[in-house]
């Protein structure tokens, strides 16, 4: 399992980046929490040199997005993402939550929901969702994206 370096953030900024490759965000449990994670998620791979529109981006972006939605919908608690640059040029995401919520949120076109994981494993190297963790967080869902994933 990664062990996440994070440093506090400041009042004003809900993220923390360190210079190894690793950045987090927090994130409130809202319509709104999935466009900031990727932008956030655009910002920071930008910053560690990929290269806008390419391949492993807009994959990561669109796994960001399942991530965090399946975690708004579905979870109770609070919502962190995580995202990683790893040396050999792979990145990991991860978005952490309370686990379990007691009834998800409803679906409005009920047909067009649910292949959010189907889309994770199609881009994916590998993923998976690991429970347990430290509170306030119990439940961490995850994907590593190579550049030949696809």
């Amino acid at each position: 399992m990664t062990a996440w370096i994070v440093r506090q953030p400041s009042r004003d900024d809900q993220s923390s980046r360190d210079d190894a490759g690793r950045t987090s965000l927090s994130l409130d449990r809202s319509d709104h929490s999935c466009r900031r994670a990727r932008q956030w998620a655009r910002a920071a791979l930008a910053d560690w040199s990929h290269p806008a529109g390419g391949g492993i981006v807009d994959d990561a972006l669109l796994v960001m997005s399942e991530l965090v939605t399946n975690a708004v919908l579905h979870a109770c608690g609070p919502i962190r993402a995580h995202l990683e640059r790893r040396p050999d040029g792979s990145v990991r995401i991860a978005v952490d939550d309370g686990g379990p919520a007691a009834s998800s949120r409803p679906h409005e076109l009920a047909g067009e929901h649910g292949r959010g994981l189907e889309v994770i494993a199609a881009l994916a190297a590998d993923h998976g969702r690991t429970t347990a963790l430290p509170c306030p967080y119990r439940a961490r869902s995850w994907a590593t994206l190579t550049a030949g994933d696809r």
